[in-house]
């Protein structure tokens, strides 16, 4: 089967998503050469342009509209919040859904001009869209069905291949499982739109969200094929014309970190030079990565940095979502902007110069983290069902002896044992080096699953 357009849509709730998903439209590139991707997703194009390397820009057009709500944090926090994330659920349903589906009925009318469906159609319409591939967001298969009712019912286009562990219906209706439940059901646990809730009504609000996000992969969604990725769930919103395929390893998919343009005591003098340290000492070099999102927010940086008390030997990179304004001489703020304007990339450059990086256990960082063999101090996520899974690739890859648990107050304060924690991890890791199992990774999962949906496409 020729394709010439693909539709890409990825889950912009963070930038994890897109490292994953990115090996695989390299390798479709290289089975479909002249087809053109249309790429859908609120995620930085510099970090989409960084991950597909192998693409020619000419062949890439990318709509840079959020498409997903995801988990929504505790502010300050990396903890999941069930009332924001509801909240947030609810405008995201009233803005784009809530016009077509709003009484459960699937009426394929038209969207209201400040729904993401007008704008994605708008985006495509001059093309014949033959296959749409994306890792998880609920507008993909949404906008598969309404392509298809477009283009006839008796076509089969465009095809719709899903990538994922899960659905988003998965993770919300599992959202409140780290809250403690309360002594009485009436008891105040939340606020959502600026009434207080009790635990009995954010159960029913989250039901609700669970059955509207549902209905969008389900009754008003088509997906033709569904490739599920391992620590998976059988429970899967589809329905019996979808076909399941499973994999066996979900960590080769992810990684497109090659050709690097700089050596690792190249970037290492980069940093150092960012920095207002001396330049002529040997520092140590830890990196704050909490995946697209800030520390966990500019506002709380700029409150806490002020106050950290780094060693002499240690300079700490920290990864923003903004421009923020250095204040200390032993760090050095960083967005993917600024990276950007410096042709620095992230994962392929500026993670040669990390010694030892703080962050938490999400899809793209732990991939980067194997790949680059960097000892690591990792937060746990509460709220987050992959966590468990990301932890273990980490421990069973890097070593035990060189990652080791975190709590937040020690990363967002800098304290003293964050330090000797960084520095037993690293020194673990230098006399470990010959023993460490990241030979044992395979990192050819592009491939593999591009070979999936190629074989399903004859």
């Amino acid at each position: 089967m020729n394709i010439s357009h693909i539709a890409v849509f990825i889950s912009d709730h963070g930038i994890g998503h897109t490292a994953r998903l990115a090996p695989v439209l390299n390798e479709l590139h290289k089975n479909f050469p002249s087809a053109i991707f249309h790429i859908v997703s609120g995620v930085n194009r510099f970090f989409l342009k960084e991950r597909l390397q192998e693409i020619p820009e000419q062949q890439i057009r990318i709509l840079g509209t959020k498409i997903s709500v995801g988990l929504i944090e505790e502010q300050n926090s990396v903890s999941t919040s069930p009332c924001k994330t509801i909240e947030r659920w609810k405008k995201h349903w009233s803005q784009h859904f809530e016009c077509l589906y709003g009484d459960e009925q699937d009426h394929n009318g038209i969207p209201t001009e400040n729904s993401m469906i007008c704008e994605i159609e708008q985006f495509l319409e001059p093309y014949q869209i033959e296959l749409i591939v994306w890792d998880v967001p609920e507008i993909a298969p949404v906008m598969a069905k309404r392509l298809n009712r477009k283009y006839g019912l008796e076509s089969r286009l465009p095809l719709s291949i899903g990538i994922s562990n899960w659905c988003w219906e998965y993770i919300y209706e599992h959202s409140m499982s780290h809250i403690s439940l309360p002594k009485s059901t009436d008891e105040i646990v939340g606020n959502i739109d600026g009434l207080d809730v009790n635990y009995s009504k954010l159960k029913e609000e989250k039901e609700l969200m669970v059955k509207q996000c549902r209905s969008l992969y389900s009754i008003h969604g088509k997906t033709d094929i569904f490739i599920q990725l391992p620590y998976s769930t059988n429970e899967l919103p589809f329905g019996s014309d979808t076909i399941i395929e499973s994999t066996e390893n979900s960590w080769p998919i992810t990684t497109t970190i090659k050709n690097t343009k700089y050596t690792k005591e190249y970037m290492k003098d980069w940093v150092i030079s960012k920095s207002k340290m001396p330049s002529n000492k040997n520092y140590k070099i830890m990196m704050f990565s909490f995946g697209g999102l800030s520390f966990p927010s500019p506002t709380l940086l700029q409150e806490k940095q002020l106050e950290w008390n780094i060693p002499d030997d240690w300079i700490v990179i920290v990864m923003c979502g903004s421009s923020v304004e250095n204040r200390m001489p032993n760090v050095v703020n960083f967005s993917f902007l600024d990276l950007e304007k410096e042709n620095i990339d992230f994962a392929r450059d500026l993670l040669l110069a990390v010694d030892v990086l703080v962050g938490k256990t999400s899809y793209g960082t732990v991939t980067e983290v194997l790949f680059h063999k960097i000892p690591t101090l990792y937060l746990e996520r509460y709220g987050m069902i992959e966590h468990p899974y990301t932890e273990k690739a980490l421990i069973e890859n890097i070593g035990d002896s060189c990652v080791s648990k975190v709590e937040g107050d020690v990363v967002i304060n800098a304290l003293p044992s964050l330090f000797e924690k960084a520095n037993t991890v690293l020194n673990n890791m230098i006399t470990q080096q010959q023993k460490n199992k990241r030979n044992d990774i395979d990192f050819d999962g592009g491939k593999t699953i591009t070979n999936i949906i190629c074989s399903l496409l004859n």
